[in-house]
C-alpha cells in the first residue's frame, strides 16, 4: 500500500511549512505540548464545542486529508487513550453533582472511536470503520488491519492515523511508575541525557493510503509487531520480517528510531543498530514529538517525508543520508514493552 496524502499536528509546527524551513520548537519539561491550528475553519462550531483536545487534533489533520481525497473508502484509527479526558470529565460531573441528571456530552465524546466515528459523519463516510486501543500497538494494528484490507482487495483507498493527548491525569498516573525525568532536560538534549524516565508528548498524523503508486511518498511494504521480546526474539524477529520481503539488513539505507531519552529502554535501538545496521543512516523523532504510545504515526510521517526528498530538520539526525534512499526501517517501541517494525521503501511523487 502506498502513502499519497499526509497531514500531522505535533509539538513542532507541522501544520505547515515553517517546520521544513528550520523552525524547531526546543522544549525543557515533561510536557511537550501540540502546536494546535485554527480548529473553526475546519471544524463546524456546534461540533467543535462538544470535543476534547484528542478529537479536535484528530478530526482537524484527518480532514486535511479527506478533504483532499474524497474517495477514501475507510477509516481507520489507532489510539491508546482517546478522548479519556472527557471521560475524567464526566466521572468528575457524576460525582459533583451526586450522580444527579448529567448531559451524555462527555461521556459519548470519551469512546475512543469517537474520532473515526466523526471524520465518517462529517464526510458521509459509510465504509470500514474501526478503531485499535491497544495501548502501545495501536497504531501498528491499524497499519496491519489496513495491509490485510489491500491484500484481500477489500478496498482501494483508506484514511489511516492516530490521536493522543496529554492530560493532567495522565501525568499523575504516569508519574507513579516514573515514566518522567525527575531533572528538566531540553527537548534537543533528549535522547542524550542518558537518565531514566522521557517526556510526554501528544499529536495526530493521518494518511491517505492507495493501492495505487500514483505520486506516492512512500510505500508500506510490511507492519509487524511483537510484544516482551528478548534482544534474541527482536533481533531474530527484524531477520525474519526482512527476509520475507527480499531485503538484507544491509540492503536498508535508512533507519527511523524511537529513542525516547530514557536509559533504561533506549539499550533497544543502540543494539540493533550496532548489530545489524552499523552503516544505514539514522533518524530520531521522539526528541521532536516526545514520547506517547501511538508516536509511532509521527516517526511513520517523518518517514515517509525523507523518502520523499524532505529537508529533514538536524534536531533528528543522527547520521545523516548522503545519497538517496530507498529503502527504510522505521522502529519504534513503547516503555520496551510493544515494539513494531515498518518497512518502507520510496514512492513516485
Amino acid at each position: 500500500m502506498y502513502i499519497t496524502d499526509l497531514a500531522c499536528l505535533s509539538p513542532q509546527p507541522t501544520n505547515d511549512d515553517t517546520f521544513w524551513q528550520g523552525d524547531v520548537r526546543v522544549f525543557t519539561g515533561h510536557y511537550y505540548p501540540a502546536v494546535e491550528p485554527s480548529y473553526g475553519q475546519v471544524i463546524p462550531r456546534n461540533l467543535l464545542r462538544k470535543m476534547g483536545k484528542a478529537v479536535k487534533m484528530g478530526v482537524w489533520s484527518g480532514m486535511q486529508v479527506l478533504e483532499r481525497n474524497r474517495d477514501c473508502e475507510g477509516i481507520i484509527i489507532g489510539t491508546a487513550d482517546g478522548a479519556a479526558e472527557n471521560f475524567v470529565n464526566f466521572i468528575g460531573e457524576i460525582l459533583e453533582y451526586d450522580e444527579g441528571t448529567l448531559t451524555p456530552t462527555a461521556f459519548v465524546q470519551s469512546a475512543p472511536n469517537s474520532l473515526a466515528g466523526t471524520l465518517a459523519l462529517m464526510t458521509k463516510n459509510t465504509g470500514y470503520n474501526a478503531t485499535y486501543v491497544d495501548k502501545g500497538s495501536a497504531f501498528a494494528s491499524a497499519l496491519i488491519d489496513a495491509l490485510m484490507l489491500f491484500e484481500e482487495k477489500q478496498v482501494s483507498t483508506l484514511l489511516v492515523g492516530n490521536t493522543e493527548q496529554y492530560s493532567s491525569d495522565a501525568y499523575h498516573i504516569e508519574s507513579l511508575s516514573a515514566f518522567f525525568k525527575q531533572q528538566p532536560v531540553a527537548s534537543n538534549k533528549l535522547i542524550h541525557s542518558q537518565t531514566p524516565g522521557t517526556a510526554f508528548g501528544e499529536g495526530s498524523a493521518m494518511f491517505a493510503l492507495s493501492a495505487q503508486p500514483d505520486r506516492a511518498y512512500a510505500r508500506v511494504c510490511d507492519v509487524t509487531q511483537t510484544l516482551y521480546p528478548s534482544k534474541d526474539d527482536l533481533t531474530s524477529l527484524v531477520e525474519t520480517f526482512l527476509e520475507k520481503n527480499n531485503r538484507r539488513p544491509s540492503d536498508i539505507d535508512v533507519l527511523v528510531l524511537g529513542w525516547s531519552g530514557d536509559n533504561g529502554t533506549d539499550h533497544w535501538y543502540d543494539d540493533l543498530r550496532q548489530e545489524l545496521f552499523p552503516s544505514s543512516a539514522v533518524y530520531s523523532f521522539k526528541n521532536l514529538s516526545g514520547e506517547y504510545p501511538s508516536s509511532t504515526a509521527f516517526g511513520l510521517w517523518l518517514a515517509a517525508h525523507i523518502l520523499n526528498g524532505a529537508t529533514i530538520p538536524e534536531d533528528c539526525q543522527i547520521q545523516a543520508s548522503t545519497s538517496t534512499p530507498k529503502n527504510l526501517l522505521l522502529y519504534n517501541h513503547y516503555r520496551g514493552i510493544a515494539h513494531s517494525l515498518t518497512l518502507l521503501t520510496e514512492g513516485d511523487r
